[in-house]
Order: C-alpha cells, then sequence, then structure tokens
C-alpha cells in the first residue's frame, strides 16, 4: 500500500547532542539552531509525581518511588527549554500510565502556543 506524501507542519526535534544536524550543531546548541531563519521554541515534556498527606483531592495511590503506598498527583508539565520557563500543567492523579491523556495535552501546548505567538511555523 502506497502512503500519500503530505507537507510537513512540525518538526519535533528531540533529545541528543545533534549528531545528525551537524556541522550546525558544532558552533550552536541544537535547541538554539534557527529554522527557515527564524528562532524557535522547543517544548520539554516531563512528568513528575507529588506525594500528598492524607486524601486530598484528585490523588491516588499509584507508583511513587520515594513514599511507595502513599496517595499522590502525576502531573505532567511542559516547559521552555531555551528559558526553562513553565509552559502548561496537566495535573491527574497518582495511579495513571505515564502516557496516560500525554497526547492530548501536547497538541494542547502547541493549539495554545500558536494563539500566543504571531505567525508561528508549527
Amino acid at each position: 500500500m502506497m502512503q500519500e506524501k503530505k507537507d510537513v507542519k512540525v518538526i519535533i526535534l528531540c533529545g541528543g547532542r545533534g549528531e545528525r544536524l551537524k556541522p550546525l550543531t558544532e558552533s550552536i546548541p541544537k535547541p538554539l539552531i534557527k529554522i527557515k531563519g527564524r528562532p524557535r521554541s522547543t517544548f520539554d515534556f516531563d512528568g513528575s509525581v507529588q506525594s500528598t498527606k492524607g486524601h486530598a483531592e484528585g490523588t491516588a495511590v499509584g507508583f511513587n518511588k520515594k513514599k511507595k503506598g502513599s496517595r499522590s498527583y502525576y502531573s505532567l508539565f511542559c516547559t521552555v527549554a531555551q528559558t526553562s520557563q513553565f509552559f502548561d500543567l496537566l495535573h491527574r492523579p497518582g495511579n495513571v500510565h505515564d502516557s496516560n491523556g500525554a497526547d492530548q495535552f501536547i497538541m494542547q501546548c502547541f493549539d495554545k502556543a500558536k494563539e500566543e505567538l504571531k505567525n508561528p511555523d508549527i
């Protein structure tokens, strides 16, 4: 089955040393490389477990490496890599899988960036 070719709308650069982008990355860190002559913002998505005391609303017993059996939240958050600024947060109970809701959260962050920035290439 032949797949239809589509125009690329998004470039997602992930972690690493930027070996495939050499010679660009020999003098410039990968997050600072301009695309089509324009600066870019790199979103960093990560998750974090926060323990709570008692039965706080929205908490659940799940994987908690430091306090096994404790109720917790397992939030996903997005930061801007170039500035380390907080961008957005998805608050989740502590018993969810790593990827639970991640795809929707990522798309919401992109949509929010489109609204806030002028003429973004996303």
